[in-house]
């Protein structure tokens, strides 16, 4: 069964794939706010995109959620009170849209819960399209870190959506770690606004 909250049915959409070399043209404007509502199989969150510090990353996911790219994904990667992490078009950790973007992580960063980041391999420090969030956990913060520019930060969903997102069943995954969410955690659209 889906874990509290959360629904089994599958995404009406498919993902646009996108595969390219390089990153898009920047295109969003530094004077607007910019917010993404992600639509997911365990109800919506909003998040507002942190462009100032990861200009480069936001860029890049807003040129994706506009193409359509993350539309009937999988959030392939749930641990508990750690982490949420969606946004491969492969399921396994391993997919991106072909090109990587990278932004510098400001000194003191820190991952309060609410927080949304972009997930990298850790030695390029590289972002392509897979981004975690951060559960409303005791101790989570000081878990990470400063490895992983910030795309935003919730600012509603976190204690509805986002924990039943954290509760969802997960099984082991190829690797042995007990992260796979069981049913599927979709994500069936992100939607962003400008103002």
């Amino acid at each position: 069964t889906a874990g509290t909250g959360c629904s089994t049915a599958k995404p009406t959409e498919t993902a646009t794939a996108v595969n390219q070399s390089s990153a898009p043209a920047m295109t969003i404007s530094q004077s607007k706010t910019y917010t993404a509502t992600v639509d997911t199989s365990c109800g919506a969150f909003t998040m507002t995109l942190d462009q100032k510090d990861t200009p480069n990353g936001v860029n890049s996911f807003v040129y994706l959620a506009q193409k359509g790219f993350f539309n009937g994904l999988s959030f392939h990667r749930i641990v508990n009170n750690f982490a949420i992490q969606g946004g491969d078009p492969k399921g396994d950790g391993t997919g991106g849209p072909g090109y990587e973007v990278t932004d510098k992580v400001p000194a003191g960063t820190s991952y309060s819960p609410g927080t949304v980041a972009f997930a990298n391999a850790g030695t390029t420090g590289g972002a392509g399209s897979q981004f975690f969030v951060v559960p409303d956990a005791p101790g989570v913060a000081s878990s990470y870190q400063p490895n992983y520019s910030i795309l935003g930060h919730v600012t509603s969903g976190l204690d509805t959506t986002v924990a039943h997102l954290n509760s969802a069943p997960t099984v082991a995954n190829s690797q042995g770690e007990k992260s796979m969410p069981e049913p599927p955690v979709y994500i069936y659209s992100i939607t962003i606004s400008a103002s």
